[in-house]
């Protein structure tokens, strides 16, 4: 069960109906084994049409990510960002996504599995950054749902997780430090 610290809403909640995605796919995925009832697609750069709890039951919509400075830019993960999308294993139905900001301030990379014993996702995100931009960027996550929940539509902030870690700067073109 998921407790909210925060009651807070956002703005422009609730916002747009839940629609379908686009059919055009870059990746699917779902883990080898009979426990697992979770599905989802991937394109675009992001995660979208997750279903639960068969392959015929759309529960959200899509995921994405917000990146800003706060000052000179606001970039949409799926609109402003140019994505590669690989398997992990040729054998394998996990995904990694590399995202590369135009202008290549940044650079997103996530790792998209589902496990095998529990019905989730898991999204291993890393924002790697040129070394005058970092603690400068900040991140969001946009989460649209299109169950039939999502007729009571709401939109919430939520603190960053205690714990969480910031991957540490990079200097352009010479990768993790």
């Amino acid at each position: 069960m998921t407790m909210l610290l925060s009651e807070r809403k956002a703005f422009g909640h609730p916002g747009i109906a839940p629609r379908w995605t686009r059919s055009a796919k870059d990746a699917a995925g779902t883990a080898y084994a009979d426990s697992s009832r979770v599905w989802f697609t991937v394109a675009r750069g992001i995660l979208n049409d997750v279903y639960f709890p068969t392959v015929d039951r759309p529960q959200i919509r899509d995921l994405q990510y917000l990146i800003t400075d706060s000052t000179t830019f606001f970039h949409d993960e799926r609109r402003h960002l140019t994505s590669k999308v690989e398997y992990l294993d040729p054998h394998g139905l996990g995904v990694q996504i590399t995202s590369v900001d135009p202008d290549g301030r940044y650079r997103l990379h996530k790792q998209i599995i589902t496990d095998p014993h529990q019905p989730c996702i898991l999204i291993h995100t890393r924002l790697e950054t040129q070394l005058h931009f970092a603690g400068t960027l900040r991140m969001f996550a946009l989460l649209r749902r299109i169950s039939r929940a999502a007729a009571r539509r709401t939109a919430d902030t939520l603190p960053c997780a205690r714990g969480a870690r910031r991957s540490s700067p990079t200097r352009a073109g010479h990768g993790s430090r």
